[in-house]
């Protein structure tokens, strides 16, 4: 069932609510008007295991569980409460054009990456994806050739290997995740090495395009999404991936 919520303070779960959150229009309707609310698009308040987008282990089925976070006055989704706000999983919604980042893990901003992803707080801080600019590119065939990594150490109980992976299209402004393009799981075998893939979005990928990740764990601590890369197409004649 789609549900429209907008102009308002914020979506604001607070323990003890647990649930799930699925195919909303939060801050926008289906014909994309600006219902922006005051806040985030939704404020998780020192809750855990909340479900927000999809609840597969990778997602397939999107419009099913797609919530479009948009155009809301600070984060599509904050999360706050230290070490009691954890297991929140944030994944195959379409984020975009909010004031703030896509997904905001405690202290409001970007929180940086950390050597082996040792720290804790909100989803424990779970490191996002790191791109390799040389490596990520757009084929004539809106194929994306993409090699990332994640620092996460698995001398750390959250690390939870594997890790699913999920790559999105940005917005406009090239920072948040619009539009799922796919996953992939990340093994401990690959632990802080660089994985090359392939992605087949089944969508038109403008060629000034811009890509970003998120990597949740095996708990469902989604982390931040990643800096965007640009997506440009291979130069004539030089070959891809």
């Amino acid at each position: 069932m789609l549900h429209e919520i907008a102009g308002r303070d914020d979506l604001d779960l607070a323990a003890p609510d647990i649930g799930l959150i699925r195919a909303n229009e939060i801050g926008t309707n289906p014909s994309g008007d600006d219902l922006g609310n005051q806040g985030a698009g939704i404020w998780l308040d020192d809750v855990s295991g909340i479900v927000i987008g999809s609840d597969a282990a990778a997602p397939t089925n999107l419009e099913a569980g797609t919530n479009h976070l948009a155009i809301n006055g600070a984060a599509g989704v904050f999360v706050e409460g230290d070490g009691a706000a954890v297991g929140n999983s944030i994944r195959a919604n379409s984020i975009y054009e909010n004031t703030e980042i896509a997904i905001d893990l405690g202290a409001p901003g970007i929180t940086p990456n950390d050597i082996g992803d040792l720290d804790g707080g909100e989803n424990r801080q779970m490191n996002s994806p790191e791109f390799d600019s040389n490596r990520t590119q757009l084929d004539p065939s809106d194929d994306i050739a993409a090699r990332y990594s994640v620092d996460r150490s698995s001398f750390f109980v959250s690390a939870a290997y594997p890790l699913p992976v999920d790559f999105d299209l940005a917005d406009v402004d090239g920072e948040e995740a619009e539009v799922y393009v796919g996953s992939d799981s990340y093994t401990l075998a690959e632990e802080g090495g660089f994985k090359s893939i392939v992605l087949s979005p089944g969508v038109a990928v403008d060629e000034t395009g811009y890509l970003v990740a998120t990597a949740p764990d095996a708990e469902g601590n989604t982390s931040e999404v990643s800096p965007a890369i640009p997506l440009p197409e291979p130069a004539l004649g030089v070959g891809w991936r």
